[in-house]
């Protein structure tokens, strides 16, 4: 009829709001990380259980990980469906800064990914991958998914074993690390001399000096090198000179006296 409008076509509710939502009970492991011996011994088993709505996203699901694990620092993080963490044939999804941050040419945005749409069935096993430099691994385990009438507040923990470990052993208070509480330096972390922590100037203050010098200046710098290491260094800094600034040692050979002006004066 004319003059009559069209009613505007309904917007579907969200899921949220819906009849029912499906809920995806998560088992979340710790397999990998920085900690302690001591704590690794008396905890063999650190995990959380987690409840979800289908339209959160994974991105939701870091930050229910990261509050159920009690960590403080926030840092990049991957979910990756494959066989294994770093399978590289795994589907991943990551975090970006801003939208203008190119991700992984397998990455996509974990912030637009729902639960509902990421393949999810019961007994499926994926990664969460956390802080890229200390690389917190954790295996993540789909245990149930049901329908559920809408409401309630989610992400909810509904299962804990173990205690959280801590994120960081650096204590900044204190500037120790609680895993070498004495702060004693680690052998295995002593760094060796070499020419590539001398600057071209120090190389050439080298062939200025004489001997005594020269010893007597590595010594300061590198106190961890003994007699017989710093000859071998002053003989390497020397070949290193003659061979890419000769000139420098041409220098202070033509400075030097002949050999008849060396003897002692007469007294």
């Amino acid at each position: 009829m004319a003059g009559k409008k069209r009613a505007k076509p309904k917007r579907p509710l969200p899921p949220s709001q819906r009849r029912g939502v499906r809920i995806y009970t998560l088992k979340v492991t710790l397999i990998r990380g920085p900690i302690s011996d001591e704590f690794d011994r008396a905890n063999p088993v650190v995990s959380r259980t987690l409840a979800m709505r289908g339209d959160q996203t994974l991105a939701d699901l870091h930050w229910a990980v990261f509050d159920a694990f009690d960590r403080d620092d926030e840092h990049m993080y991957e979910f990756q469906f494959g066989e294994r963490p770093m399978d590289p044939r795994a589907r991943c999804y990551g975090m970006a800064e801003d939208t203008s941050l190119e991700l992984d040419h397998r990455s996509r945005l974990a912030d637009h990914a729902r639960l509902d749409d990421v393949g999810l069935i019961v007994g499926l096993t994926f990664f969460y991958w956390f802080d890229f430099g200390d690389d917190w691994w954790h295996r993540i385990q789909v245990v149930a998914i049901e329908n559920a009438p809408p409401g309630g507040a989610y992400p909810r923990e509904v299962g804990r074993v173990g205690p959280s470990p801590p994120q960081s052993s650096y204590d900044e208070d204190s500037g120790r690390d609680e895993d070498d509480p004495e702060g004693e330096e680690d052998p295995d972390d002593e760094h060796d001399a070499g020419l590539d922590d001398l600057d071209f100037d120090e190389l050439e203050a080298l062939a200025d000096e004489d001997l005594l010098e020269e010893a007597e200046f590595l010594k300061q710098k590198f106190p961890q090198l003994s007699e017989g290491d710093l000859i071998d260094f002053l003989k390497e800094a020397e070949e290193f000179l003659r061979k890419e600034a000769p000139e420098l040692l041409d220098e202070v050979d033509d400075d030097e006296p002949p050999p008849d002006s060396r003897k002692p004066e007469a007294t």
